[in-house]
């Protein structure tokens, strides 16, 4: 966690918006991968799914969780660090450093939500 959170500390961030996407939708593949399978765990003819996650699927739930809350701690000193008119303004540094962070929070928040 701490090599991504020096990696988007930098200014400007040395990764590009399709690859921070890329992190993020890697991150939603490991979450969807571990989910326990009905038809695999399941006895046959049973009505009930699984109570339980799979320790792969909760360490995959940390993993992403702990990069997201990464994500927004940058996303909100940035923020913080300038007036609303200059984190507004498209030529501004601020806001070009906030674009590929807010990129990657909507795509996965727009994935929670789906």
């Amino acid at each position: 966690y701490e090599l991504f959170r020096i990696l988007i500390s930098k200014s400007p961030l040395p990764i590009s918006v399709d690859r921070l996407v890329q992190i993020m939708a890697l991150n939603m593949y490991s979450i969807e991968k571990t989910k326990m399978r009905d038809e695999v765990n399941a006895d046959p003819g049973s009505t009930q799914s699984p109570t339980f996650r799979s320790v792969m699927q909760t360490k995959a739930l940390e993993f992403a969780g702990d990069m997201f809350s990464i994500l927004l701690e940058r996303c909100n000193l940035l923020v913080a660090s300038g007036s609303p008119d200059e984190i507004l303004n498209p030529s501004s540094v601020r806001h070009e450093e906030l674009t590929p962070l807010l990129a990657a929070v909507k795509v996965w928040c727009d994935w929670l939500i789906g």
